[in-house]
């Protein structure tokens, strides 16, 4: 006897309490964790997206110059602060600086900047720890499904061969876990 056979012979044994499979998908049971952060999550990219903040592309994020230290944050106010005591010196800088003039050196825009800085900095931080904290989460709960699906998918692609009703019911199983491959062969058939 093949094991798919043994298996197909078995399976009534463990499914007798229903004989026939609900075609029906289960509602999603929101918890009230999930639906509170869900409303504030949906209100607050509602907010972000309203405002008009700067949109860097991949290559400037990788580059950029534009991450400070919390810790350096004083000495920029100094820097800032000496142009302000001594302004002819750095009057080279007047086209560079976002102001008004460009014959005179104006640190109103990069202070404001600083500012701006100072008040969001903290928040992506937050946001970064929110993002960790579910990610782990996710990810969590990710494995447990996986911990009873995956054999249980092995198993049943097993008895497939064997039982047309569980081949038919993984059709579109088969299909997304055949995809990368169907495109990995037709990749190298095309080279």
């Amino acid at each position: 006897m093949t094991a798919a056979a043994n298996l197909k012979q078995h399976l009534p044994m463990a499914t007798k309490k229903s004989s026939k499979p609900s075609k029906a998908k289960p509602k999603p049971n929101v918890s009230p964790f999930a639906a509170e952060l869900s409303v504030l999550i949906t209100a607050m990219a509602d907010l972000v997206k309203r405002q008009k903040l700067a949109q860097l592309t991949p290559e400037q994020v990788k580059y950029t110059v534009g991450r400070i230290p919390s810790a350096e944050l004083p000495s920029l106010d100094t820097v800032v602060a000496l142009m302000d005591e001594r302004p002819e010196i750095f009057v080279v800088f007047a086209n560079k600086d976002r102001g008004t003039d460009d014959r005179a050196l104006e640190t109103g825009p990069t202070r404001e900047a600083l500012g701006r800085y100072r008040e969001l900095a903290p928040l992506l931080a937050t946001l970064q720890t929110v993002h960790d904290q579910l990610e782990h989460e996710v990810l969590a709960q990710g494995t447990r499904v996986r911990e009873v699906t995956s054999p249980v998918y092995q198993l049943a692609k097993a008895l497939s061969r064997a039982d047309d009703d569980v081949a038919n019911t993984l059709g579109p199983v088969f299909t997304y876990y055949g995809g990368p491959s169907r495109k990995g062969k037709a990749k190298r058939r095309g080279k």
